[in-house]
């Protein structure tokens, strides 16, 4: 989580424990989607409720709002990851969330970015909300009490989705 101006108060970890990655059999993702795969949009609500059913379940107020302006920055993101073959923070321009952010006109103080890869899983949202939770830099992201919106993107190939989830504090007072 960054706090602006310049207090970082999670670190980046390295990308290696970034990628949730999970294959069932040999073969990796196809080129489509199977039938049935949750399309982009789907992932992206469950994800949203289960981000607000662990802070429920963990008592932190607020719910998270979604907002689709910061949603647009993730999916932007998560659309470059695929569209570029990285899996990172930070894109190849070498901005971060904040810059984003920032370059969409969105005004925050406080922001943090979670991500996940997922592939061959009939469920993306929650197996990738699982992993995330295990994880100490990225569970703390979505238990914080600091922030209340989120915004979800999801972009997909074959059996494979990338999953930005980005929060940031309301400065609008919303």
């Amino acid at each position: 989580m960054i706090r602006m101006p310049s207090l970082l108060r999670c670190s980046i970890a390295p990308v290696a424990a970034l990628v949730f990655v999970a294959c069932s059999g040999g073969g990796g993702s196809s080129p489509t989607a199977p039938v049935g795969a949750p399309s982009p949009p789907q992932v992206e609500l469950d994800s949203f409720g289960l981000v607000n059913g662990a802070r429920e379940a963990n008592g932190v107020d607020p719910q998270l709002a979604l907002r689709e302006s910061i949603a647009a920055v993730a999916r932007q993101h998560s659309e470059q990851m695929r569209a570029g073959g990285f899996f990172s923070h930070q894109d190849p321009q070498g901005r971060l969330v904040t810059d984003r952010l920032a370059e969409a006109g969105i005004a925050f103080s406080v922001a943090a970015e979670n991500l996940a890869r997922v592939t061959n899983r009939p469920d993306p949202a929650r197996w990738a909300h699982e992993e995330l939770m295990a994880s100490g830099e990225h569970r703390p992201n979505i238990l914080s009490p600091d922030v209340a919106l989120i915004g979800v993107g999801v972009a997909r190939e074959g059996n494979t989705y990338w999953i930005t989830q980005v929060f940031i504090d309301d400065v609008s007072g919303e």
